[in-house]
This record gives C-alpha cells, structure tokens and sequence, in this order.
C-alpha cells in the first residue's frame, strides 16, 4: 500500500488537540527523583547521582550543606534525609535546593518535576515553631519554604461526658472557652486547669436556639487546632463528638475541623431534625 502525504505523520507529531509535553528540565540542571517533608521536620531528597554535595542556599545566598544521618546505598541517586531545624535564624524565609560541585563552582539548582495532587499536607514541626513546605519556582527549581505557624493551641483530646462535649487542650491563658460567627459570640464555656493541660465542657444550655451557623472555636483568642495535623481534608477522615439535645435524640452541635486543621463548631437548628446538611 502506498501512503499520500496525507496519510503520512512522523513519529514525533502529536495529535492537533493533544495536551502540551510536560515540562522538563533545563539542560545540565540536576534533576530530583523524590522530595518530601513528611513529619514536618526532615527533607527527605533524592537526586539523579552527580558528583557534589546537595544544601539550601538562603535568600542572602549563604549556603547551608544538608547533613544527612541516611546511609547512600543507590549508585544512581544521591540521597539525603536531613533535620530542618537547624537552619539558622527566626525569620520566614525561601530556601534554593542547590547541588555543590565536588571540585567547586557555582550551586547549582536542582529542578523537579510538578507536583501531583496528594491528599496529606505537611503537619507543623514538632516543636510547634515552623510550617515548611516544599515549593517550585517558575523555572521548575525546587524549593524549601519555612514560615512561622499561626498562633494556636493543640487539642489534645474530645470526648463525650454526661454534660456535654468535654474538650482538652494545651495550656495557656484562656478563662473561657468561645464559640465565635464572625463576630458575634454564638456561646461561651468556663476553663478550668487541670496539670499542663486545659478543659472546658460544651453543654447545651449556652448554645442559641435559630441559627445554623458554624464558629470557630476558640480558647481566650487563640484557635484550637488538631495535633499534628497531615490531612488536606481532616473533616473527611476524621470523626468527632456530636452534642445531643437533653429532651430528643437529635444532634444540637456538630464538631469539625476545618480544612486548614481548625476546630469548628456547627450549631445544628431544631427545624433541622438532627441533619448534617
């Protein structure tokens, strides 16, 4: 059979419609095969083997050599698994992955393909102190990005007691436990010390009648948010107390968390009958 030209298409042509190639690296750009920050603390990297030594190069451009404790045992990477916190200074900042050459030179920055949608997010550090992530820059380099977390306190434990929804969280400041719309306080509860910790029990009896409102719950000013959080949807996976009205066996509160960790408050109306939606 003999082909027309217009039957005719080399190997390489896609399709009119076809989605563009992904993007790839620069030439000569060190290419890494994993990154990953899985405990909020420690980068674990991977990198294609080149010879040099990989680091972060700070925004002032001081270089910071990662020092690994994982023992290198594939010829074909050049792997690190290193803690975070030593980093020095106190202030957010963005960090350049860069492979030193072993016989000198510039950093070079290491490239990485997009990432792909994953269901977990990088939990705070274990201190309390940092967020940090994992970031491209418009080039495909990768990047390390710490921040400060925001202003919270953990919790600790939720349980259902005969008067309510007892909640425990760390310690602090706070005399009273809030339930807050916008700017209107929904209900509040006293707090009570107990060792290292807080407690307040939600009950029915501050909770208003009429509103199917969701608040924030929150100890003095401060949020309460879940430990360690690693989920992007922790409402999704995650099941919490639900207050019951004294007289019927309908829900009055729902408990959640909210997508970024938060505690929230779910005020659930007597026309409602008790459902979520």
């Amino acid at each position: 059979m003999k082909l027309t030209p217009r039957l005719r298409r080399t190997a390489d042509e896609a399709p009119p419609d076809a989605p563009p190639p992904p993007p790839g690296p620069p030439r000569g750009a060190s290419v890494a095969a994993y990154a990953g920050i899985l405990d909020g603390q420690t980068l674990w990297l991977a990198v294609e083997a080149t010879a040099g030594t990989l680091a972060l190069r700070d925004p002032a451009g001081e270089v910071h050599p990662l020092r690994s404790d994982l023992a290198e045992d594939d010829p074909a990477y050049r792997s690190v698994r290193a803690d975070l916190l030593d980093l020095p200074g106190e202030d957010e900042a963005a960090y350049d992955v860069v492979l030193v050459p072993a016989g000198g030179g510039a950093p070079r920055p290491v490239w990485i393909a997009p990432f792909a949608k994953n269901p977990t997010r990088v939990p705070p550090s274990r201190d309390g102190r940092w967020q940090l992530g994992l970031g491209r820059t418009d080039e495909g380099m990768l990047r390390v990005r710490r921040s400060p977390t925001a202003p919270g306190l953990d919790v600790l434990d939720l349980r259902v007691v005969e008067e309510g929804i007892r909640v425990t969280f760390a310690a602090g400041e706070a005399t009273e436990l809030r339930i807050v719309a916008g700017d209107t306080v929904l209900a509040a509860y006293p707090v009570t010390r107990d060792d290292d910790r807080q407690v307040a029990v939600i009950t029915e009896s501050g909770l208003p009648e009429g509103t199917r409102q969701v608040g924030r719950v929150l100890a003095g000013d401060l949020p309460l948010r879940r430990r360690a959080n690693d989920l992007a949807n922790p409402n999704a996976a995650v099941l919490l107390p639900v207050l019951l009205r004294e007289d019927e066996d309908l829900a009055r509160l729902r408990l959640r968390w909210s997508p970024e960790g938060r505690l929230v408050a779910r005020v659930v109306d007597r026309g409602e009958g008790g459902s979520d939606r």
